[in-house]
């Protein structure tokens, strides 16, 4: 199992892709391995900044899906609780927490969750993420994005804050949005 959480701001001017992206965050089962294409994995889960799932392709809001090419298997996109799950809020901070339990080898009991600002919006169970020829396979590296497929229309800014990897649910913080208020300029201090 892996958990991640970080918070994510996206800047007051940004525009999203018309094209497929971009990929906010990635979980890969690699077998260790240091070098590869994140698109060429045993598995890959994505956590998007932009829901593909049923009943349309939105922009600006949180997606799912995975992919394991090396497995035989291309992208998989998966369909939020309550779809399509609410926009970004531009300028703003936002929690984003997913946690994927891998399944028993060749057995279709893993599970996907993504939690948006605390609450849930994808909870996918009876997945296959890797198969019985991958019976070792397991979580060992993340990644974060954003990838654009095609690049963006213009630069524009992004921050993360907060992250965390773990093997539970650890939750938002209880302070949201954490304070971004610049320190205070030292007094006092001397360089020699």
């Amino acid at each position: 199992r892996i958990y991640a959480r970080y918070y994510r701001k996206w800047a007051a001017n940004w525009a999203w892709s018309t094209v497929p992206g971009p990929h906010d965050t990635y979980l890969f089962a690699m077998y260790g391995e240091q070098y590869f294409a994140p698109t060429q994995t045993y598995l890959t889960v994505y956590t998007d900044a932009v829901y593909q799932g049923s009943p349309t392709w939105q922009p600006g809001t949180v997606g799912l899906q995975t992919r394991k090419a090396l497995q035989g298997e291309s992208y998989r996109t998966l369909t939020s609780l309550n779809p399509p799950p609410p926009r970004f809020v531009l300028d703003r901070w936002h929690c984003i927490e997913t946690f994927a339990t891998m399944n028993t080898p060749g057995s279709t009991d893993g599970r996907l969750q993504l939690w948006l600002d605390g609450v849930p919006i994808y909870d996918v169970s009876g997945l296959q993420l890797r198969n019985a020829d991958n019976g070792g396979l397991q979580f060992d590296q993340f990644m974060f994005g954003p990838y654009f497929h095609g690049g963006t229309s213009q630069v524009q800014s992004t921050w993360i804050d907060a992250l965390v990897i773990a093997t539970e649910r650890i939750g938002c913080l209880d302070d949201q949005p954490p304070d971004t208020t610049p320190p205070s300029a030292p007094s006092g201090l001397v360089v020699q």
